[in-house]
Parts: C-alpha cells; structure tokens; sequence
C-alpha cells in the first residue's frame, strides 16, 4: 500500500503538525511504502530534512496550470492508494486536481474546533475535544472518522556548548512561538517562576524557546524581562528548528499539545496552562484526562481542587526529591500509554484500509467550494 502524504505551508513550517507528520510518517515508512509533498507559497525545513521528502509543489493561488501538472506528475509517478492530508488546507487546494481513483484521508492535527471544516469522506482527529464536535455535526454523518492520539517518539536531546544546564537550580522550559497565540501561557510561566522563588527559596531558572512571529509581542516581552539572568530567551533557528532537543536543560516542562507529549517522553513533569488560571497546572492522574479531552490547550479549564492545590504541588516538585521522581514515573507512563506513536501504526493501518474498503460515495471536488477559493486566496496572499 502506497501513501503519499501532503501537507501545505504558508510560512515558516515549524508548527506541530509539521513535526507530527515527521513523526508519524517515519513510524508509517517502516511498515508502508510512503512519500511526502509541501505544497504552497512557504516551504518546511522540518518536512524537507524528512528522508521520506519528495518535493516542494509551489502554489500561489493563480498558478493553477502548472500546480495540475505538478500534481499529476507526482501522483503518475508514485501511483499511491492513498492521499494523506495533513491539514484542511492542502486538501483544498489539492483536491481540484485529484481524479476520484485515489482515496483521501485528512488530518485535523488539534486545535481548537473549526469555525467550518471541508466534508471529507475520511477524517483522523488527534483530541477528543475535536472528536465530539465533528460526529455531532450533521455535515459530517458519513464521514469516517479515527481518533489517533499517539503522535510523538520518545526525545532525543542534544546538548550545547552555548547552554549548558547549572546542577544548582531548577530549570523551568516553555518551548512555543512568541506571537498573541502564546503569550498568556509565556507569562504565565514567568508568573508561576516568580510564585515559586518566593515559596520555595530556591534558585529558578525559566527558559522559553520559540520562533518569534509578532515581533511586537516579542519586544514586549523583552521589555519585561530586562535585566533578568534568571529568564532566557531563546529564538535562533538552530534552536527552535528542532526545540525539544534543548530539554535537557528542563527540570520541567510548560507546554501545550505534542510538547507535552514530548517532554513525558523524556520522564520530565509536565505543566500545561488554563484559561480559568494565571499559573500553569501540575498534570497528574486526576486532571490528566480532563487536560487530555482538550489537547493540554490554552483551552483547558482547571478545576477548583486544582487551582487550590496547584502551587504547593509545583513547589514540592523542587522541594521534595521522591515526590519529583514520582511524578517524573508517571509522565513516563503517560507518554507510553497515550503518545508513543509507536503503538500509532496499526491504528493509522487500520484508518487506511477502513478508507479503502469504503463503498460510500466520494465528496465531490467542488464540495465546500467556497473554503477551497478561500484557501487558494490565502496562498496568494502568503505568496507576496
């Protein structure tokens, strides 16, 4: 069985989904034969460093002849059973081009829930939270629809001459774009680095390690941060390329989606931010689900319990030797039960057959019609 993935770039190709289509394409390449396309204005060095990278399509919105002849070419070539989208808005502005003898599957890979999403005949959902929106829609009846949450392998760190990790404090991390998307839970984690100084008495540090996409956000931050030692930002590519790879610095981990997913692999405690809270929370086993059903988003909702309690649990993090190694046990086990994208393959085998054996009616390429221009606008858009 052949899969070609595809996942479209409008930027700098850094997000999640495009290290999750990494991941998850690698553990798919050992057992399938499998090849990946970018397609778009931007182009993805996390994607292109992939050994399964085949090529990068160009697409401006208006190039239509040329983007056909691309696509034809690649499919010719290939001859895959399946399309594998990894995002709504490669198969939009694919879908046009794509006769109906090929099957399509495509990924919503977390988030919040779509304000409108294109009907597909096959869909992969990573959150729960996206899962219950998307069956109680009627657009979606006849959808197929997989809940695949495993989407990481265990971390492999590199350490750096530049930074190198100071045995006496304890190192917080947030690794997350500094735009408005992230900031609450970039202060936040300042705040919670200051509540934890105070309580605990203990030398803190706090990393935050992100590609800068609002500068105006980023000068902000920096003004609020100046003259500290005890907080460094870090923004160069060759960090933020690959961040996970500088948790060795962490001691524990701030992080939202597949960053919590990632530092659990590694055994690190993990912390994720609330709307109803100005401090991170602990994850542990009473509010794991619960962070879970949302993705460990900035959509979480923290209960009372939690919020009464949180801080003294962070501080005992620092404070208390068999408590911290007790909760670093527990993050393991969440990474090898929920995330392990090893425990993946079967799970996405199955989503594929499931869409080949399929005898329901394929979505027409003109389905939605008005998503697909709106994506094609956007692509012109990023082109300039």
């Amino acid at each position: 069985m052949r899969i070609l993935f595809v996942i479209s770039v409008m930027g700098h190709g850094k997000g999640g989904h495009f290290h999750s289509l990494d991941h998850i394409s690698r553990i798919i390449g050992t057992n399938l034969e499998i090849s990946i396309i970018t397609v778009g204005p931007g182009q993805s060095e996390v994607i292109e460093n992939n050994p399964n990278f085949e090529e990068h399509i160009f697409f401006n919105g208006i190039n239509l002849l040329k983007f056909n002849n691309d696509i034809k070419r690649v499919l010719t070539s290939f001859k895959p059973a399946i399309l594998h989208f990894f995002d709504s808005t490669s198969y939009n502005i694919v879908r046009p081009f794509v006769s109906n003898d090929i099957k399509l599957i495509v990924n919503k890979c977390g988030g919040p829930n779509p304000i409108d999403f294109p009907r597909v005949d096959n869909l992969v959902l990573f959150s729960k939270e996206n899962r219950e929106w998307f069956v109680n829609k009627e657009k979606f009846k006849d959808t197929n629809i997989s809940l695949i949450p495993n989407r990481t392998t265990a971390i492999v760190t590199t350490k750096n001459s530049e930074y190198k990790k100071e045995p006496d404090s304890f190192n917080l991390m947030r690794i997350a774009r500094i735009g408005t998307a992230y900031i609450k839970s970039i202060t936040d984690s300042i705040l919670l680095l200051e509540t934890l100084k105070e309580l605990s008495g203990a030398q803190l540090k706090l990393y935050i390690i992100g590609t800068v996409q609002d500068y105006e956000v980023y000068n902000e931050l920096m003004d609020q941060i100046s003259n500290r030692s005890d907080i460094i930002i870090i923004t160069d590519n060759k960090y933020t390329q690959q961040a996970s790879k500088m948790l060795y610095l962490a001691d524990a981990v701030i992080a939202t989606g597949r960053g919590i997913m990632e530092a659990s692999s590694l055994g690190l405690p993990i912390l994720t931010p609330a709307t109803n809270s100005k401090l991170p929370l602990l994850v542990n086993e009473v509010n794991f689900q619960t962070f879970f059903a949302t993705n460990f988003s900035e959509r979480n909702i923290a209960s009372q319990d939690d919020l009464e309690k949180n801080i003294n649990l962070v501080a005992n993090l620092i404070l208390d030797a068999n408590y911290y190694n007790q909760v670093s046990i527990l993050s393991k086990d969440f990474f090898d039960k929920y995330f392990n994208i090893d425990k993946a393959l079967e799970k996405y085998k199955q989503a594929y057959l499931s869409a080949i054996n399929s005898n329901k009616n394929r979505v027409a390429w003109y389905s939605d019609f008005f998503l697909k221009l709106k994506d094609f606008k956007r692509c012109y858009k990023h082109s300039k």
